[in-house]
């Protein structure tokens, strides 16, 4: 039943992860060694820190695009279940994975008692922590369309899936237009300014200009089948879903 269930999942998880084509995920670590290769093999971006302040600033300076952290337990200056600590009372939907030699019950229990999402004790295998690194991103993709898969009206778009459809047609958006119509749909009524979405949605190392935010609205009107209409432009401010 038990190996049941993990192919089930398995499978599961590997489909959506060729179905949604996630490439670029963002991950900041603690500077240990062998792994930074693994992991921008898999398509990752790796922020490196070589101590607990450098990590803390990284993560200030890269919150909107860190996708998971890797802690270790003795860091210099701020250890890693501090760190955990940290950045879970900032963001607590950000996976923590806590690594570290002390595999004490203790250890473990204070660090999941500050947030961490999963610990593993050295050494490991780098395919080992690399699997518990794709699972951590798999729940917390799963756990987002649970709570993001937003309606409004005749749309319904899902972030999980990254799909877009308008009364049952599919629009098949770019991942910026996705992005644009996704932040309009999450704050229905209220205008978001042009610097504002530009803002929003420049990630993952791509600046959007607030000048072109009007041609991917204007990509979305044309591919939405029947609701293009309910995307305002507030002349000379930014644009409402309405």
């Amino acid at each position: 039943m038990w190996k049941k269930f993990c192919e089930q999942d398995t499978n599961e998880e590997n489909k959506l992860r060729m179905k949604y084509e996630r490439r670029f995920r963002y991950l900041l670590r603690w500077n240990i060694t062998n792994e930074e290769g693994l992991f921008k093999k898999e398509g990752y971006s790796v922020l490196t820190a070589t101590d607990g302040k450098v990590a803390l600033k990284i993560y200030e300076d890269n919150k909107d695009k860190i996708d998971i952290c890797l802690f270790d337990v003795m860091m210099p200056y701020v250890d890693g279940i501090s760190l955990c600590k940290i950045v879970k009372e900032d963001n607590e939907n950000i996976p923590v994975i806590i690594m570290t030699a002390r595999d004490t019950e203790d250890c473990q229990l204070s660090g999941f008692d500050n947030g961490a999402d999963d610990y593993i004790a050295k050494p490991f295998s780098l395919k080992v922590l690399l699997k518990r690194v794709e699972r951590q991103l798999y729940l917390e993709q799963k756990r987002n369309s649970e709570v993001y898969e937003l309606i409004y009206k005749d749309i319904k778009l899902n972030t999980l899936s990254y799909t877009v459809y308008d009364k049952g047609i599919e629009a098949n958006l770019t991942p910026t237009e996705f992005k644009v119509l996704r932040l309009l749909m999450l704050t229905p009524g209220e205008v978001l300014t042009i610097e504002e979405l530009s803002k929003k949605i420049s990630i993952d190392g791509e600046y959007v200009p607030p000048r072109i935010i009007g041609n991917y609205i204007s990509n979305i009107r044309s591919k939405l089948a029947y609701s293009g209409s309910i995307i305002h432009n507030i002349r000379g401010v930014g644009y409402k879903i309405e």
